[in-house]
């Protein structure tokens, strides 16, 4: 028996606690395993990788596996920085394999819980991003909005003069 399925995030290990009553067993592949003729060795993949354990009593083998499940929330990744007018809002996004977003500050968010709530910052604000995957593991990524103020438009009032045949005709233009 190798044993139940493990998660782990990036860089941890993981014990794998075989049982067998056999006179020799290895674990393959041998890549992130402390000791591969261990029953109890420890395991740090860098990849999701599932281990098989191969046992041997005389002429008869059996063989187990166990899956360990490395958490890929490392590679969270945000919305960039963005400028954004005044009393404007956009939305925020977050792509990863995160089960629960956290936010913050909270204020101008619609939902500070969502992977996509929309922002509404009343001045330059940094958000940063704690997310949490099934295994526990968090990461972090943050985004700063730089608020400017809406830039001044001005509009000039005049004619527009078009040939209409032997007469120019004026066109007034109203704002």
């Amino acid at each position: 028996d190798a044993g139940p399925d493990r998660w782990i995030c990036p860089g941890q290990v993981t014990q794998l606690f075989g049982v067998s009553n056999t006179t020799s067993y290895r674990w393959y592949p041998v890549e992130g395993l402390s000791d591969p003729t261990d029953l109890s060795t420890l395991a740090s993949p860098p990849v999701t990788t599932t281990y098989y354990l191969v046992g041997t009593l005389g002429s008869c083998s059996a063989i187990d596996s166990v899956t360990v499940t490395v958490s890929t929330l490392s590679e969270l990744r945000v919305t960039p920085d963005t400028v954004l007018c005044r009393g404007r809002s956009m939305r925020l996004e977050a792509d990863g394999t995160a089960i629960r977003y956290e936010w913050s500050p909270p204020q101008g968010l619609s939902d500070p819980t969502s992977a996509a709530p929309f922002a509404s910052p009343t001045e330059t604000t940094t958000y940063t991003l704690r997310a949490i995957d099934a295994g526990g593991c968090e990461s972090t990524a943050r985004v700063t909005i730089t608020v400017v103020d809406n830039p001044p438009i001005t509009l000039r009032v005049g004619n527009a003069v078009a040939p209409a045949g032997t007469t120019n005709v004026a066109i007034p233009i109203v704002v």
